[in-house]
């Protein structure tokens, strides 16, 4: 089976540890309020005008339930040792590792999800539930510092699904452990 993520190889992407400004909500469709909240917070900080656009990750937290219309989702925005944060946006870092990529949720999580699993069992790796997957929000450049007024998609080129990944260990490996 072809890896999920053809780009850089097809391979699996170490990521380094981040530091990130984040935002939390929980409720009916949590993603608008979480996206927003921390655009208009990174616009008034004047961190959507640098030279390069930002990257920004989110994951729900937590899981929607079986008929439960509440859940809760994360977004962050990778920031710079300098930016300090304040009401109700805070900073903290976050743990690299490894992950396999797949670009863009034109067939949805459910499917991207299926496919990592499938890709990861037939190349050694398992999924690696200690950490979090993430969707990484590319976003259109050339309308970045209109974002604090931009709408959902319209701030956004595609979604990347980032899984968490680690070897599979062998039963000769754990029993040298």
């Amino acid at each position: 089976m072809d890896p999920p993520h053809q780009g850089e190889g097809g391979v699996p992407f170490l990521s380094a540890p981040m530091r990130v400004a984040w935002y939390h909500f929980e409720g009916r469709e949590p993603e608008s309020i979480a996206i927003q909240t921390l655009i208009d917070w990174a616009a008034r900080k004047g961190l959507l005008e640098d030279d390069g656009p930002p990257r920004f990750y989110g994951f729900n937290n937590p899981e929607p339930q079986f008929r439960n219309p509440v859940y809760g989702y994360e977004f962050w925005m990778v920031v710079g040792d300098d930016v300090e944060g304040d009401e109700p946006v805070q900073i903290k870092d976050a743990p690299g590792g490894l992950y396999v990529v797949a670009k863009g949720l034109e067939k949805g999580w459910e499917w991207a999800r299926r496919h990592f699993g499938f890709w990861a069992e037939e190349n050694g790796y398992v999924y690696d539930d200690e950490r979090q997957w993430l969707e990484e929000h590319i976003p259109d450049r050339e309308r970045l510092s209109q974002f604090p007024d931009l709408e959902g998609e319209e701030r956004w080129v595609s979604i990347d699904v980032y899984l968490p990944i680690r070897w599979r260990k062998s039963s000769r490996q754990e029993g040298a452990m």
